[in-house]
């Protein structure tokens, strides 16, 4: 089975057990997120909601009565030690609603951390998580030499910023990666092809454990995975290399800056690598600027989809564009077209140290 078929897998037993009636409230503690003001201590993603405890307590609306769960809920530790739990319906047994609720929980939270494409940089970026898995914390580590005087100690703080939801977070949001309108897609099952929805989806999760890794290799392999998701189509089983730069070009490539950074050569650079860790499992050949590079191309890859959600409502729609944008190319037209909304965000980083990341 290929790692596709396992995760439309994966997808597919969600979606089953989604549709069963909700007959447990699954409740765990949350890491890495804080709650502004302004969303007063509740926050949707999808199917899963982030509370205050407080907030919590006084939420009415979910399948029990109020005041027999809420009796029981306070008895929850969490409750008491932790400043954001997430809260989720599921149906089934209690095994069973255990596990679909923790596993709901983990791919929600981790298309949450996509936001973090456009919204936070890769420095100090602390992991967003369910309580108790990937936490942060100090560490002291300890050299040996063979003298005494070349003895060293050192302490280091693994990154503890957390994903602050708060009143400036909903205000960038749009400005640089539409992480809203992403998840209003998300949410919308009527009027958004169920196939498309599930992907972008998908690939949220994806791009959210790569914000979530902790390797390198492992934060810029989920990117390209991502990435060959949205942009490839199920029977295209070779020239991967020259379809995916096609088709980010047609999104967001024929704007001055592709030319000006030069990201011709580093798409190729970028796959490249890709190639060496898959087939060949050369992790050491992938830094830090390889992850970069696969942020700024899958956060801009994934902003134009939606931003032009009503002119490409699936991948068909999208190769089509991809074709005719290098048709036009060709004849020396404006390949970008007319009446789309193209744009290429590089929040953190200016057209000089693209240049630098671009080179590699």
């Amino acid at each position: 089975m290929t790692f596709t078929k396992m995760l439309d897998h994966e997808m597919n037993t969600k979606k089953t057990q989604r549709e069963k009636k909700g007959l447990f409230l699954y409740i765990t503690p949350v890491t890495g997120v804080y709650l502004g003001d302004a969303i007063k201590g509740e926050y949707r993603i999808d199917e899963v909601t982030l509370f205050s405890p407080k907030r919590f307590l006084r939420t009415r609306r979910f399948v029990f009565g109020y005041d027999k769960w809420r009796k029981e809920a306070a008895k929850y530790p969490a409750l008491t030690s932790s400043s954001v739990i997430a809260a989720v319906s599921a149906g089934g047994d209690s095994d069973t609603a255990r596990h679909y609720g923790h596993s709901l929980i983990k791919d929600e939270l981790s298309i949450l951390s996509s936001s973090r494409l456009g919204y936070h940089s890769r420095d100090r970026r602390g992991i967003v998580g369910i309580a108790g898995c990937l936490d942060s914390y100090d560490t002291e580590d300890l050299l040996l030499g063979q003298t005494v005087d070349l003895m060293q100690t050192s302490s280091r703080r693994h990154a503890t910023d957390q994903l602050r939801i708060t009143d400036e977070f909903l205000k960038m949001q749009d400005q640089f990666f539409p992480y809203r309108r992403l998840i209003q897609m998300i949410r919308d099952r009527h009027h958004v092809d169920d196939n498309w929805r599930h992907l972008l989806r998908n690939v949220a999760i994806l791009a959210g454990r790569s914000q979530n890794a902790i390797e390198t290799a492992d934060a810029f392999l989920w990117n390209m995975i991502g990435l060959e998701q949205l942009l490839l189509g199920e029977e295209e089983h070779s020239g991967h290399q020259a379809k995916l730069m096609a088709r980010c070009k047609a999104l967001f490539g024929y704007c001055p800056l592709w030319e000006r950074t030069g990201l011709d050569a580093a798409f190729k650079k970028i796959y490249n690598a890709r190639c060496g860790l898959v087939h060949e499992g050369n992790r050491s050949s992938i830094s830090l600027d390889h992850v970069i590079i696969s942020d700024l191309i899958l956060s801009n890859v994934i902003g134009n989809l939606v931003f032009n959600s009503s002119r490409i409502p699936n991948k068909s729609a999208l190769i089509e564009h991809s074709e005719k944008a290098k048709a036009r190319a060709r004849l020396g037209m404006d390949a970008r077209g007319k009446g789309w909304h193209w744009h290429f965000s590089h929040l953190h980083y200016s057209e000089d140290r693209l240049k630098k990341f671009w080179a590699l």
